[in-house]
């Protein structure tokens, strides 16, 4: 038979003719020549089938298939859809931005194909590739990413459905200016772009002066500016737009990029611009030039407070009346928004921006004599800015500019939270101004928010005013000072109390204002240490323990019994009850085998806990019940303890039980001594083959001293202790293990636990250290006399830690009356100041009187001699 395959388009074209049992293609088209062929061997079955060889774009179509005999024929058609074969594509030209800009670097494929499954890679170009960002298996893998391009790069995860594999570069960077590679690729297929990028830098914005004028009256102006990457071109132009001959630029390049000058001179009035561009960017500047008439307004910024009304001065000098010219006032931004128009002899502010609407007016009366100054209502912090004052007529124009600034509204501040602290501490309240201003000159008034407000504390012409001060508050309150002049009106409530809880109101008034803001404070009731006694045996063989505890405010959130892992242990419920003195709690549990367990109270800022320790010997030996009084105790190996450590009583176990003892109270000395923290196993029992550790109890315990396998094992020793501390080591064999802490610093005040162990047996105290610093030897000096005849004495000291007491003595060491001691904490430690008054009674006599500062147990004196400080018969009060 014959077969022909034609190409049905516009006109029929030949693709293939197969006759007389050969091909007969001397008609076929030129574009399919070399590419056609049958299937010989197949014709035998009636296959006539076409193979098209290196398909092409244009050979999207429909073909027909015509097949006929001598007595029959018949065809078919078929439609051929060529796609494009895939490839990545991207700009031809550099992409230009600036420094600081975000830049897109485009990235696709097309057609447009899905890249979700795809990998692709940015990679910057310079002598060695570096990574620049990489997604691949559906996420971003950027562990090699190069360091300056971290947290700056992103693909747009959404548009990688669309074949779009575009990186974001943000917060460009000079350095990042190169040539980037973008390669995408799947299993079969990868194809990569070349992106250059070019990062200009925006140099100073231009400034024109007025240099000198020139001998034939006119006037050279200079346009400067400095920082460009690349050189910008530099344009001089009058208010038409039209460019004006001028000198050549002067081009000078340095490390920070291209300065630029350029001068022309000019001989007549008008506006004229000076113009810096780049290829992608332009900046320009402006001057106005008139020999006659001029805008004047004032050189410094103008400063108000936000809600006042602001005059912005304008003025034509010499006086002119402008009542027929046009006034324009505009607010300059990133684009100029209208403030106020005057045109035609009346205001045309249909354009005006919303924000002015209803608060800007001028002085129409005024406008006869050349002021055309604006009146801003309202003052809004938004309002901060410069503006423009433009005055034109038809042959005149000019303007100024005003800068204007708003300062905020004083209000004043404190915390919206309440304030919670523990019955006994002390508390401060804050209060502030804002913006910091300068309390000193006003009055401060906290109050008690009742049924009926009450005094807490007054302060008022530079003093405190407390003789109407509630009396549960006498001697407890106090302000700070020194930071009055910071705005900060802030309260020292001291010692509190439980019936200090409620709201306080902190009010500051001068003579222009007042604001006043409420503080809650709550005051949290810290209960009794609790206690764990051992109730009984169950039947099971396990041990039942209860924790108790009383006098807590609020109840607890929590008691919680814990292993030695810190694990919380399943437990009964807690009971609570609630009396005259508070909540009182217990809490169950039965235990089961050896361990340290804990029983923990928490509030929500304050923790107490306390301790026992189980050893597996009690188990199985009594089955009486056994009490324990007091918080530590040991019963047939039952060992207990608490975190401050008391005495066990012992049932039913013929040999005294070993544990670990030391000082009940705080050990105190002053910094630079030598300290022993004492630490003993009684029975008296060697510590020779034990293992004594001494921590420092903070966030994280620390190593001060390790003695393990006979010798001192301190490579992990916390650095501020290193050949600070030692052991006793002829004292070990007696049970002796107190550490001795030599050079003692202020910073080794804090807990210290004593851990000492056997490979059957251990047990702790912990021990609490407070330093001591002596401050420097009082002064007493003469300070004035007063009005009714008495002098004014003043005694100072400081670097004081903890804050002394200040004592005033007659020459008998009897107290004497003063004023309250004034007290300063920095970072020296505490600073103290005390008055006295002493007043001439009997002329025939002298009065010796004694400054006395004392801390627990040190004490530093001096004395106002009567050579020092001479007052015939003086009596002392204050």
């Amino acid at each position: 038979m014959t077969v022909e395959w034609l190409r049905v388009d516009e006109a029929a074209s030949l693709v293939h003719l197969y006759r007389d049992h050969a091909d007969r293609n001397e008609d076929q088209d030129q574009s399919y020549r070399g590419r056609t062929s049958l299937f010989k061997e197949e014709l035998q079955k009636g296959n006539a089938s076409l193979k098209l060889s290196a398909l092409q774009v244009s050979d999207a179509g429909e073909y027909k298939c015509l097949i006929e005999d001598k007595s029959w024929y018949d065809d078919i058609t078929v439609h051929v859809i060529v796609e494009e074969p895939l490839q990545v594509i991207g700009p031809e030209a550099p992409l230009v931005a600036a420094a600081g800009e975000d830049l897109v670097l485009p990235c696709f494929i097309k057609p447009s194909t899905s890249a979700v499954d795809m990998t692709v890679e940015w990679l910057r170009l310079e002598e060695e590739a570096s990574l620049v960002h990489l997604y691949r298996d559906h996420e971003d893998k950027n562990e090699d990413q190069a360091q300056s391009y971290r947290g700056r790069t992103s693909l747009f995860k959404e548009e990688l459905q669309k074949g779009n594999a575009s990186l974001k570069l943000s917060a460009l960077q000079v350095s990042d200016e190169g040539e980037y590679k973008c390669l995408i690729e799947d299993k079969s297929w990868y194809d990569d772009i070349t992106v250059h990028v070019i990062v200009e830098v925006l140099g100073s914005h231009p400034v024109i002066r007025m240099e000198s004028y020139d001998n034939s009256g006119g006037i050279n102006l200079v346009c400067e500016s400095r920082g460009w990457k690349p050189e910008p071109e530099v344009l001089w132009l009058d208010r038409e737009g039209a460019t004006l001959p001028a000198e050549d630029t002067q081009i000078h390049r340095d490390t920070e990029g291209f300065s630029v000058k350029r001068r022309i001179t000019v001989y007549e009035s008008n506006r004229f611009y000076c113009r810096l561009q780049q290829k992608h960017h332009m900046m320009e500047t402006d001057i106005t030039i008139n020999k006659q008439l001029q805008v004047v307004g004032p050189e410094a910024p103008l400063v108000a407070a936000a809600g006042e009304d602001l005059v912005l001065p304008c003025f034509i000098k010499p006086n002119t009346r402008t009542v027929d010219m046009t006034v324009e006032w505009l607010r300059l931004e990133e684009g100029a928004s209208l403030v106020h128009y005057y045109k035609n002899h009346r205001d045309r502010n249909e354009d005006q921006a919303q924000s002015y609407r209803g608060r800007t007016s001028l002085f129409k009366e005024e406008l006869q004599k050349g002021n055309a100054s604006l009146k801003l209502s309202a003052l809004q912090v938004s309002d901060e800015g410069e503006y423009k004052c433009l005055i034109e007529d038809k042959s005149w124009y000019d303007d100024i500019t005003v800068h204007v600034i708003v300062e905020e509204p004083l209000q004043v501040i404190s915390p919206e939270a309440p304030l919670v602290a523990a019955a006994g501490e002390d508390l401060v309240l804050p209060c502030f101004i804002k913006p910091n201003t300068s309390a000193v000159d006003m009055t401060v008034e906290w109050l008690r928010l009742d049924e009926e407000a009450s005094l807490v504390h007054y302060y008022k012409n530079h003093r405190d005013r407390n003789e109407d001060q509630a009396q549960s508050y006498r001697g407890r309150t106090s302000l700070f000072k020194e930071e009055l002049q910071k705005g900060n009106a802030s309260l020292k409530l001291s010692a509190l109390q439980v019936s200090d809880e409620g709201e306080y109101k902190c009010l500051i008034e001068d003579k222009s204002w007042y604001d006043d803001i409420t503080v809650h404070v709550i005051v949290e009731v810290l209960g009794s240490r609790p206690v764990i006694r051992m109730e009984s045996y169950d039947n099971s063989g396990g041990i039942n323990l209860v924790c108790e505890s009383r006098g807590w405010n609020p109840e607890p959130e929590a008691v919680l019994w814990l292993d030695r892992e810190g694990v919380t242990l399943p437990a009964e419920d807690t009971q609570i009850h609630r009396d005259t003195e508070g909540f009182s709690v217990k809490r169950c549990i039965t235990v089961y085998d050896s361990n340290r367990f804990y029983c923990r109270l928490q509030q929500k800022h304050h923790m107490m806990e306390t301790d026992i320790i189980i050893n597996s010997e009690v188990f199985g030996v009594c089955k009486r019940p056994v009490y324990i009084a007091v918080s530590a105790c040991l019963v047939a190996g039952l060992l207990v303890t608490c975190v401050f450590g008391l005495i066990l009583t012992a049932f039913g176990y013929k040999k005294e039980p070993l544990h670990v003892v030391g000082p009940e109270a705080p050990l105190v000395a002053a910094a630079g001594e030598d300290l022993v923290l004492p630490c003993f196993i009684k029975p008296n029992t060697s510590a020779v083959d034990m293992t004594v550790e001494w921590l420092r109890l903070e966030e994280e315990a620390s190593s001060v001293h390790l003695y393990r396998d006979h010798e001192d094992k301190n490579e992990d020793q916390a650095q501020s202790y290193r050949g600070r501390t030692s052991l006793f080591k002829e004292e070990l064999q007696k049970g002796n293990a107190s550490l001795k802490l030599s050079a003692l610093q202020v910073s080794d005040e804090g807990e210290y636990k004593c851990l000492i162990e056997n490979k059957s047996w251990y047990d702790d105290i912990t021990v609490h250290v407070i330093v001591e610093v002596l401050g420097s030897r009082p002064v007493i000096r003469m300070e004035s006399y007063d009005n009714s005849g008495g002098i004014n004495l003043v005694c100072e000291s400081r670097g004081w830690k903890p804050e002394p007491e200040v004592l005033w003595l007659d020459r008998e060491g009897v107290t004497l009356p003063a004023e309250d001691t004034q007290i300063h904490r920095d970072t020296e430690g505490f600073s103290v100041k005390r008055c006295i008054t002493v007043y001439d009674s009997n002329r025939t006599s002298k009065t010796q009187a004694k400054c006395s500062l004392r801390v627990s147990n040190a004490e530093a004196k001096s004395r106002a001699s009567n050579e020092e400080v001479v007052c015939s018969g003086c009596d002392s009060g204050s």
